[in-house]
């Protein structure tokens, strides 16, 4: 088998464990009373509904006309999803030059960071957009390390990925205006006088427009929702609240992110890299300053940073340490993870 073919089989033990860990846990607690509005949802298809875009109730209205409502049924597609997730982790930390052990530890951080194990054990949008995020990045880190002039074909691809996105959750447009930032403060700024940014946005807004259209046909409900939500639902918090809060629900994952992030700002050999950092970085603080957003609102972000945080750890650790640093910091995942997972998993 050829070299490159052993490489890429070696990225899939992880995500095939996540798999097989919901799956395992599927039916512990019973119905989550989210999928039971899901459900109710998907009898009622339309271009939008009160407190998110139409794309996972069609998905979840396809997907239980094939194959029932049963609770295993309804876990399925966000255990799939929660494993290509994974995967996606690995493929940009290769993507973002790292080797297979770089690989390997940024998905183990994806796979065990207790965030990511509750939201992928039930179905939810929740579970889409973690997968379209990272798909985003990887797309997005394609499109940076591009020989200019970057194909068109590229920013397409990207729009189109964003564009289903936003069709599943609009906190998407944080990603989009994080990537415009990210361009215009780095040194890829000279991509904006090209077609392809601008394309790219035009294709992503083109998948919100039938929720923004169903908004104003029926009074504009998401608005007064987010309003009641952020006014009157939302716990109060501040910026280092917010920060102990990350660390709580990503673990040590959380410490690979912010070396990976300043890695990204940093490295020399990130530099093509950097509108990646900007991007992170502007969502992250985004988050920490408000004083009701949730901790999970961020999780998604997180893929790029754990990601570059691996290759950190690759580049960074002195060849005789190397060793010994990946170990520690897989014990240290891994443990989190398993003492975390009953906050995530019914395995009680």
């Amino acid at each position: 088998m050829p070299r490159e073919r052993l490489l890429e089989a070696s990225l899939l033990p992880l995500p095939l464990a996540k798999l097989g860990l919901h799956l395992a846990t599927a039916t512990g607690y019973g119905i989550f009373r989210d999928e039971l509005y899901y459900l109710a949802c998907a009898e009622h298809p339309a271009w939008g509904y009160v407190d998110h875009p139409p794309l996972s109730i069609l998905a979840l209205k396809v997907w239980t006309a094939v194959f029932g409502t049963s609770l295993v049924s309804l876990r399925v597609p966000a255990a799939l999803l929660g494993a290509l997730t994974v995967l996606l982790v690995g493929l940009l930390a290769r993507r973002l030059g790292g080797g297979r052990g770089a690989a390997q530890l940024a998905m183990l951080a994806a796979l065990c960071a207790p965030i990511v194990l509750g939201l992928g054990n039930y179905y939810s949008m929740n579970a889409f957009d973690l997968f379209f995020w990272a798909l985003a990045y990887l797309l997005l880190a394609d499109v940076l390390l591009a020989e200019e002039p970057v194909p068109l074909s590229k920013w397409l691809l990207l729009g189109a990925v964003l564009g289903l996105g936003l069709q599943n959750k609009i906190s998407v447009l944080w990603l989009g205006a994080g990537l415009g930032l990210g361009l215009l403060a780095t040194s890829r700024r000279r991509l904006l006088a090209t077609p392809g940014p601008w394309l790219c946005g035009i294709v992503a807004m083109a998948g919100l427009l039938p929720y923004v259209l169903w908004n104003l046909a029926n009074g504009s409900p998401t608005l007064e929702f987010m309003k009641n939500a952020t006014g009157e639902k939302m716990a109060r918090h501040s910026a280092l609240e917010f920060a102990r809060a990350q660390l709580e629900s990503m673990g040590p994952a959380f410490l690979l992110a912010l070396a990976g992030a300043l890695w990204l700002f940093l490295s020399p050999r990130a530099k093509a890299l950097r509108p990646l950092g900007v991007t992170f970085a502007f969502v992250w603080a985004l988050l920490a300053a408000s004083s009701t957003s949730r901790p999970s609102y961020a999780t998604a972000a997180y893929a790029v940073a754990m990601a570059a945080g691996a290759v950190a750890v690759f580049e960074i650790a002195a060849p005789r340490l190397r060793l010994a640093t990946i170990a520690v910091a897989s014990v240290l995942l891994v443990a989190y993870g398993v003492l975390a997972m009953p906050s995530a998993l019914p395995v009680l």
